[in-house]
C-alpha cells in the first residue's frame, strides 16, 4: 500500500524546478536540440535518469524534446543504445509518447513490439489524477514553453475538494475509498506546490497563470486557487480583500 500521507506531505518535488540541467529547466527559453544526446547522457551520468520520482517528467520533457524534432529521434535512439537499461528504458518510453514515425521505425527495426502495440494519448488530454500525470505536464512545458500545459496543470485545482483527505486516510479511515480521496488531495496539493513555485522561478509560467486567471471558463475552484498563488506570488500586484483577489485594474470573485 503506498504511504499516501507522505507522499502528500513531500508532494514528491514535482516538475523541474530541482533540475540540475539547465538545459533542460531552460530548453524552452532556447531549443537546442543538437544538444539532445550530450544532454541526455550528462543527465543519465548524474543518476537523475534512473530517479523514479524524475521519470514522469524526464519523459514528459524528452518527448516533446522528440516530438518537435521528429526526423532526428531515429537517430538519437541510435546514438543512445550504451545508456544502462534503466536510463534506456527511460529514454523508449519518453519516444513512446513522441508518437513520432521516427520512434515507431526504430523500434520495428529492433523488434520492441511492446512499444507498437499501442498509441499514446496525448499528454494534454490526460486527465490529471496523479502526482505523476502532473510531473508529464511540467516536463511537457519545460520542453515547449507553451501557454496550454498550464492551463491543463490548473485543472488540478478542481481536486480541492477532497482537501482534508489525506487526515482523514492516516487518523479515521483507512479504506480503499478514502485512500483514493486521499491520494486526489496529494495530486492538488502537488498542484497548488508546482505552480506556485515554477511562477516564483520562471517568468513565463507566471504570465500565463495572470493570463489564465482572467479567462472566463475556468471553474470556480480553478479561479480560488489561481487568485491565491498569485496573492502569495505577486503580492504587490494582487491581494485578496473580502474573498475577492484584487488586482490593479481588475477584480475577481473567488468566492460565491
Amino acid at each position: 500500500m503506498k504511504n499516501i500521507y507522505l507522499i502528500g506531505m513531500c508532494l514528491l518535488l514535482i516538475g523541474l524546478a530541482r533540475a540540475e540541467h539547465d538545459w533542460v529547466s531552460s530548453y524552452y527559453l532556447n531549443p537546442a536540440p543538437e544538444d539532445f544526446v550530450k544532454e541526455v547522457k550528462a543527465i543519465a551520468e548524474s543518476g537523475e535518469l534512473d530517479k523514479a520520482d524524475l521519470h514522469p517528467s524526464l519523459i514528459g520533457f524528452l518527448s516533446q524534446v522528440m516530438a518537435q524534432n521528429p526526423k532526428k529521434v531515429d537517430t538519437w535512439l541510435t546514438q543512445l543504445e550504451d545508456l544502462k537499461e534503466k536510463d534506456r528504458t527511460t529514454l523508449l518510453v519518453a519516444a513512446w509518447f513522441s508518437d513520432t514515425q521516427g520512434a515507431r521505425d526504430y523500434f520495428t527495426q529492433h523488434g520492441l513490439n511492446e512499444y507498437l502495440q499501442s498509441k499514446p494519448k496525448s499528454i494534454l488530454e490526460m486527465k490529471i489524477q496523479t502526482p505523476e500525470s502532473l510531473d508529464l505536464l511540467w516536463g511537457y512545458f519545460f520542453a515547449r514553453g507553451d501557454e496550454a500545459s498550464i492551463r491543463h496543470i490548473a485543472t488540478a485545482f478542481d481536486l480541492a475538494k477532497y482537501e482534508g483527505s489525506l487526515d482523514r486516510y492516516k487518523y479515521e479511515n483507512q479504506s480503499l475509498e478514502a485512500q483514493q480521496a486521499a491520494y486526489l488531495e496529494a495530486t492538488f496539493q502537488a498542484a497548488v506546490w508546482s505552480v506556485e513555485s515554477n511562477c516564483k522561478q520562471h517568468s513565463r509560467v507566471l504570465e500565463y497563470c495572470e493570463k489564465i486567471f482572467t479567462a472566463q471558463d475556468l471553474s470556480k475552484a480553478q479561479r480560488e486557487q489561481l487568485g491565491k498563488i498569485l496573492v502569495r506570488v505577486k503580492p504587490e500586484q494582487y491581494r485578496l480583500e473580502d474573498g475577492r483577489v484584487i488586482s490593479v485594474g481588475a477584480v475577481s470573485t473567488i468566492r460565491d
